[in-house]
C-alpha cells in the first residue's frame, strides 16, 4: 500500500509540474500575441481616443 501511494503522490507531482509547465507556455504564447495585437490595434486607437479625449476636453 505504501508503494502505491507513493507512486500515486508521483504521479500526482508530475502531472502538477506538467501542467504548471503548458499553463506557463500558454501564457507566455498569449502574452506575444496580445502585445503583438496591442502594439498593432490597439495603440493607435487609444492614441485616437486620447487624442479626441483632449480635443473635446
Amino acid at each position: 500500500e505504501q508503494f502505491d501511494w507513493s507512486f500515486f503522490i508521483f504521479v500526482l507531482s508530475f502531472i502538477l509540474g506538467l501542467l504548471d509547465l503548458i499553463c506557463s507556455l500558454v501564457r507566455v504564447v498569449s502574452y506575444c500575441r496580445d502585445n503583438s495585437f496591442r502594439s498593432t490595434s490597439i495603440t493607435y486607437t487609444s492614441k485616437d481616443n486620447h487624442g479626441s479625449v483632449r480635443i473635446q476636453s
